[in-house]
């Protein structure tokens, strides 16, 4: 079966319709009977659109959802630019919207794809907040930043950190953003200009900097750019996703140690941890993960109390204020003991080394997402710790990469 284009229409859930807007080339304006179907499908469209598309819930005229990007004006505020289609719902459709456009006889439900209401509300929690933010935060957001603003260099190394290797695809990349004009459209025989222009990028940009990234004396994996997100932004999508309600913790066997409970979503996420840490050689003697407590020094509820927070050895990495000390101190020493040793006599502040932290940082999600975040990386305090979820639970459910 062809493969649905981007811009074409779907298949309309039962009870839907689709009609032109005037005036808007290209806009299409649906109406559903029910409004999770309507948000289904809008959620649906703006995930296929990529990064930096949200979906609004407007009560006027009609009750509906519509499909926005976030956006920077010439004045540098970020405003949001609604584009695209309408998903009307209610009783009775809206006046323009014709019942039966594109969708005569027998229709199916909602396609694969759609997931459940709590996970979209999961993510439409996550988009809201990043409305508020700025451009969608993630380990991508440097990486898009420096391919708007040409700096090419810079955005070849963030995308090799992010573990895209092949000369191609990173010469593709700094090729399209050069050109958007094409929108991605490969170059074609005749086109000598623009094949010396790509071979050009490949050969002075692209493997200067992957040669680099492989340089004899590296240790360890390359660093993903740290991006970790907010504990607020991570609580709210992840309260959002609970919806009041409890969620029974699995217990989850870590390093052969005693069990800890931790959020079922979690599982793979842990257990990518534990091997990025026994490969690089660290043997943890406790670790806890679930544990019902506001943060430490507030009220809010920690994210242990969601089971997606973990602290690894807290005498050899503890929790110190540092409002004067930006960055973290590792220790040189060449075993965890005596790495232990220099941070009980405050000579470092934690055990683990930086390609072992590294390691762990360099786990991803399908979508390219910093999966996991250290808390020895935050600048008024040091959770040496402290090891988080740094994804919404819709992005952890569909997978590691």
């Amino acid at each position: 079966m062809r493969q649905q284009s981007l811009t074409e229409e779907g298949t309309a859930p039962r009870g839907g319709g689709s009609a032109g807007t005037a005036g808007v080339p290209g806009r299409r304006d649906h109406w559903y009977a029910a409004r999770a179907d309507a948000r289904a499908r809008a959620v649906q469209r703006a995930r296929a659109l990529g990064p930096g598309w949200t979906v609004v819930h407007d009560p006027r005229p009609r009750p509906h959802y519509h499909l926005a990007r976030v956006v920077r004006g010439p004045d540098g505020r970020l405003g949001r630019r609604r584009v695209g289609r309408r998903f009307f719902y209610g009783e009775a459709g809206p006046p323009h919207v014709r019942l039966g456009e594109g969708g005569r006889g027998a229709v199916p439900p909602l396609p694969a794809p759609a997931v459940s209401p709590e996970a979209d509300a999961a993510w439409e929690a996550a988009q809201e907040e990043r409305e508020r933010q700025g451009p969608a935060p993630g380990p991508d957001q440097q990486l898009r930043t420096a391919l708007a603003e040409r700096r090419w260099p810079q955005a070849i190394a963030t995308a090799i950190a992010l573990g895209t290797r092949d000369e191609n695809a990173l010469t593709d990349l700094v090729f399209s953003a050069a050109h958007p004009e094409r929108r991605g459209r490969p170059i074609a025989s005749h086109e000598r200009s623009l094949a010396q222009e790509w071979r050009r990028i490949r050969d002075t940009l692209v493997r200067p900097a992957l040669r680099r990234s492989y340089s004899p004396g590296s240790a360890g994996p390359p660093a993903v750019v740290p991006v970790a997100r907010s504990t607020t932004w991570l609580r709210r999508a992840w309260a959002e996703h609970l919806g009041g309600k409890t969620v029974p913790m699995v217990d989850l066997r870590l390093f052969g140690l005693r069990p800890t409970p931790v959020h079922p979503y979690t599982v793979d996420a842990w257990r990518a941890l534990e091997r990025a840490l026994t490969a690089t050689g660290y043997r943890p003697r406790s670790v806890w993960n679930y544990n019902n407590r506001p943060i430490t020094g507030g009220s809010a509820p920690s994210l242990h109390a969601y089971g997606i927070a973990t602290d690894i050895d807290p005498p050899c990495n503890p929790y110190r204020l540092t409002p004067d000390q930006p960055a973290v101190r590792f220790s040189a020493g060449p075993t965890q003991e005596q790495r232990c040793a220099e941070v009980e006599a405050r000579l470092a502040d934690t055990a683990f080394t930086p390609e072992q932290v590294r390691a762990v940082e360099a786990i991803t999600t399908v979508d390219g997402l910093q999966a996991i975040a250290w808390g020895g990386r935050w600048r008024s305090v040091k959770d040496a710790m402290h090891f988080q979820i740094n994804v919404s639970p819709d992005e952890l459910r569909r997978g590691l990469g």
